[in-house]
């Protein structure tokens, strides 16, 4: 399911200079059915293949369920840059779209009550514009019809990147971040763009627990390779 567009804002230009008709990651040129990035290298990336792996996480201590939709490759890279940096929010349709196919029936047998997305410091939600994490949550409550809440938690701490962070320094960065700000409801499902060492959405989920959530799973679109793991999700 791709984004639809008004015919006026195609027929102006102004789409092409939006979203060049090239795709980003080879350059080729891309069909009318296509936006920021070929079929041809979405249907590439790595799939995990992975069900619940949440014992291969650093940090788990308040999670019940992990999942995530690709391994963080090269071409990852560009497209989750693509999503947060280069306002590209389009890119968050079209992961949350593939992640809702990918998970469809693994969604359905959690009996969510809600999704929701790893929240944005205001001020990096003022810098940047728009949560990507939301732009994948809204996108999989779309296409599966699952309520999504951006209002269940808020983070309370301008937390530095996790990029160049060490394991126990990301858990840190992060610890009591994040506080719960609306009545919690008992199954939740959080949603981010990577899941490196688990820090970010176990400090969402201690708060959510700690306001009387009982289960709380997370789905993300990218995961680093990980040790004694493949690329084909075998052990």
């Amino acid at each position: 399911m791709l984004t639809s567009f008004p015919n006026s804002l195609i027929k102006t230009g102004l789409f092409d200079l939006l979203y060049p008709p090239f795709c980003r990651l080879c350059d080729r040129k891309i069909t009318t059915d296509e936006i920021v990035f070929c079929g041809a290298c979405l249907n590439s990336l790595e799939a995990t293949n992975l069900r619940n792996w949440i014992e291969k996480i650093t940090f788990r201590d308040w999670l019940d369920e992990v999942y995530s939709g690709w391994f963080f490759d090269e071409k990852m890279q560009i497209i989750i840059h693509a999503l947060k940096y280069d306002e590209m929010v389009v890119v968050g349709d079209l992961l949350g779209t593939r992640l809702a196919e990918m998970f469809r029936d693994t969604l359905f047998s959690l009996q969510l009550n809600v999704l929701t997305a790893v929240p944005l410091h205001s001020v990096r939600l003022r810098e940047r514009g728009y949560n990507q994490s939301n732009q994948l949550g809204e996108a999989i409550s779309k296409h599966l019809n699952l309520p999504f809440s951006a209002g269940l938690l808020r983070r309370c701490k301008n937390t530095k990147s996790q990029t160049n962070l060490t394991a126990s320094e990301r858990m840190d960065n992060v610890t009591e971040a994040f506080i719960s700000i609306a009545e919690p409801p008992e199954r939740v499902l959080i949603i981010d763009d990577v899941l490196t060492t688990g820090s970010t959405v176990s400090a969402c989920a201690a708060a959510m627990k700690r306001s009387g959530t009982k289960f709380v799973a997370v789905l993300t679109a990218g995961t680093p390779y990980f040790h004694g793991l493949d690329s084909q999700g075998k052990t």
